[in-house]
């Protein structure tokens, strides 16, 4: 499943950046892991309680989100079992 995130309208997608540009590790919100994992809200929450999936980091008292690296390291994971 290819994913391409662009951080703004005038830059490159993620991966295709140059050498020199500096190595950027977005953080994705709920409504983007899900698109990227297959799963609604409920499954999501229930994987995160069976420590199946990575805890959110905390961004504000209600904001939640995951690094992408760390989203593709799980979905890497499910590859190899």
């Amino acid at each position: 499943m290819a994913f391409s995130r662009t951080l703004n309208p005038n830059s490159t997608p993620l991966g295709t950046a140059d050498a020199s540009a500096p190595i950027v590790d977005p953080v994705l919100l709920r409504p983007e892991v899900l698109q990227m994992v297959g799963v609604g809200r409920t499954t999501l929450f229930k994987l995160i309680k069976s420590k199946k999936f990575p805890e959110p980091l905390h961004l504000s008292e209600r904001v939640r989100g995951w690094r992408l690296s760390t989203v593709e390291k799980y979905l890497a994971s499910l590859e190899v079992q």
